[in-house]
C-alpha cells in the first residue's frame, strides 16, 4: 500500500505540470494589453511601462513561465495584480467557505441518493422506482444555474422571502451561517444526487442477480440483511468512483453557486479574477483546485481496499 501511495503521489507531478502549462499559456494568448486592463484606458505610457517592468511582462513567455513555476515549487503563488495581496493568503482565507459548501452539498446528495437508489432497486418497476428515476433524470437534465436561480426567485414570488445575501462566518453566528448554506448546498448537490441515485440503482440491480444473493435467499435470510450486508457493499466501488469524480464537478460548480448566492469562496474569487485578468490569482486558484481534485481521487482509490478486502495494491 505504501509503495502504491508513493507512486501515485509521484504521478501527481506531471499532472500538475500539465495544468500549469495549459493555464499559463492559455491566458497569455487572450487579446489585449494586460497592463492596460489593470491600469485603465487613461493610464500613461510611463505607468504602463512601470507596471510591465515590475511584473516581468516584458520578458519572453518561457522565462515568465519558468519563473512562476520556480516560485510555485517554493509554495509562493505570487501577488494579486488587483490588490497586491498574497495569492496564497487569499486562497486560504476563502477555503473554509468553499469546503463548507462542498461538504454540505455532498452530505445532501448522499443522504438523498443512497435511500432513493436502494429503494428504487429493491422495489424495481414500482411507483417508488419510477419516482426515483424521474428525480435522478431531473437532477441530471436541469442546469445548475437554473436550479440556483429558481431557489432564489420562487420563494420570493410565493412567500415573499429571499435567502440572505450577506455572508456570516460560522464563528460569528453559527445558525445564520448554516442557514445561508442550505439552499446553495441543495442546488449544488442536486446533480450529484441524480447521478449517484442512478449508479446505485444499476449496480445494486446487477449485484442482486448474482449467485451468492440467490444462495443467501435460499438459506432463509430476509431481504434487509441481504441488501445491507451482502449486496450494497459489493455495489459500492463503482458508486465510490462516481462520487470521487463528481467531487470535481462540485468544486467547479461552486464558481456559479458562490456568485449567485454571494458566498466569498474560491469559486467567486476565480470568477472575479478572470473578469479582471488577474493572472497570478487565476493561476494560483486553478492549480490549487487541481491539486485538491487529484488528492481526493487518490483517497478514493485507497478507499477501494477498505470497501473490498479482495483488492490489494502491490
Amino acid at each position: 500500500m505504501t509503495t502504491y501511495i508513493i507512486r501515485r503521489l509521484v504521478m501527481i507531478i506531471p499532472v500538475l505540470f500539465g495544468v500549469t502549462l495549459i493555464t499559463f499559456f492559455a491566458m497569455r494568448v487572450a487579446p489585449g494589453d494586460l497592463a492596460q486592463v489593470q491600469l485603465g484606458e487613461y493610464a500613461t505610457e510611463e505607468a504602463l511601462a512601470v507596471f510591465r517592468e515590475e511584473h516581468g511582462l516584458e520578458d519572453p513567455l518561457p522565462i515568465q513561465y519558468v519563473r512562476w513555476v520556480s516560485d510555485l515549487v517554493q509554495l509562493d503563488l505570487g501577488e494579486s495584480y488587483r490588490t497586491n495581496a498574497s495569492v496564497r493568503g487569499e486562497i486560504f482565507d476563502r477555503i473554509p467557505v468553499t469546503f463548507q459548501l462542498t461538504a454540505f452539498a455532498l452530505v445532501f446528495s448522499l443522504a438523498i441518493a443512497f435511500p432513493a437508489g436502494v429503494i428504487s432497486a429493491v422495489r424495481q418497476d414500482t411507483f417508488i422506482d419510477y419516482l426515483a428515476r424521474i428525480f435522478a433524470m431531473a437532477g441530471l437534465a436541469i442546469p445548475l444555474f437554473v436550479i440556483a436561480s429558481l431557489m432564489i426567485t420562487l420563494p420570493a414570488i410565493w412567500f415573499g422571502w429571499t435567502p440572505p445575501i450577506r455572508y456570516t462566518a460560522f464563528t460569528d453566528d453559527p445558525l445564520a451561517n448554516v442557514t445561508h448554506f442550505i439552499l446553495p448546498a441543495i442546488a449544488l448537490g442536486a446533480s450529484l444526487a441524480g447521478t449517484t441515485t442512478r449508479m446505485i440503482r444499476s449496480q445494486l440491480l446487477e449485484v442482486m442477480r448474482q449467485d451468492y444473493i440467490r444462495t443467501a435467499r435460499a438459506k432463509g435470510l430476509s431481504e434487509r440483511p441481504i441488501v445491507a450486508a451482502h449486496a450494497l457493499r459489493n455495489a459500492m466501488i463503482p458508486v465510490l468512483t462516481v462520487v470521487g469524480l463528481q467531487l470535481g464537478v462540485l468544486i467547479g460548480g461552486t464558481i456559479i453557486i458562490e456568485q449567485i448566492f454571494s458566498l466569498p469562496g474560491i469559486g467567486r474569487l476565480l470568477w472575479e479574477s478572470v473578469d479582471l485578468r488577474d493572472y497570478p490569482m487565476i493561476q494560483g486558484v486553478v492549480v490549487f483546485m487541481c491539486f485538491v481534485y487529484v488528492f481526493v481521487n487518490l483517497c478514493i482509490d485507497i478507499a477501494y481496499a477498505w470497501i473490498d478486502p479482495r483488492i490489494r495494491y502491490s
